[in-house]
């Protein structure tokens, strides 16, 4: 199922079987709801409204959330950016976890460093004496070192074709042939 985030009378927590139960703009308090309302600034997202969202969007978008690293509010925030269609920053080292389905311990073999060096750049940037080196090994352009957004994701797996290709020719042909990643 496709991300979507809708704001109507339809998903919001105040709808009871078809009565407003909130302090709407539109409607008095438990009067039935005739017709649907999209710009209500009393709407908050009901339970059903709320499991189709988290388990949905994508994984840039929730994972944070349900590592309880933001809040509920900035969880929205993001779904709100996302659904609008505008850039999301990313953490590089979460986006390589992801795309090329590695964990930290695995990138710090890759690249001959320890895990404490991923971590310290994973959590306040890859210190630059380091990017020429994890650019070339990874196959990343050094700019998404620097920032990385949802934009960059397509570009970002491509990258991980090209580390296919150079490190492991059978698993690149097998990629290469597979219409997803």
């Amino acid at each position: 199922m496709k991300f979507k985030l809708i704001k109507n009378c339809n998903t919001c927590k105040f709808n009871f079987n078809g009565f407003c139960c909130g302090d709407s703009d539109y409607y008095e308090d438990e009067e039935e709801i005739k017709k649907i309302i999209y710009n209500c600034k009393q709407w908050e997202i009901g339970f059903d409204h709320y499991k189709d969202l988290v388990n949905n969007a994508p994984w840039y978008v929730v994972d944070e959330y349900k590592w309880h690293n933001i809040s509920f509010k900035e969880f929205m925030e993001l779904a709100e950016k996302e659904y609008s269609n505008k850039k999301i920053d990313i953490n590089i080292y979460d986006a390589i976890e992801k795309i090329y389905k590695m964990s930290h311990y695995k990138i710090a073999n890759i690249l001959g460093v320890t895990i404490g060096v991923i971590n310290y750049a994973h959590i306040r940037g890859t210190p630059k004496k380091r990017i020429d080196h994890f650019s070339n090994r990874l196959c990343i352009p050094k700019e998404f070192f620097y920032k990385f957004t949802n934009k960059d994701i397509p570009k970002l797996e491509e990258c991980y074709k090209e580390y296919l290709c150079k490190t492991n020719k059978k698993e690149c042909l097998e990629k290469l042939n597979s219409t997803t990643l």
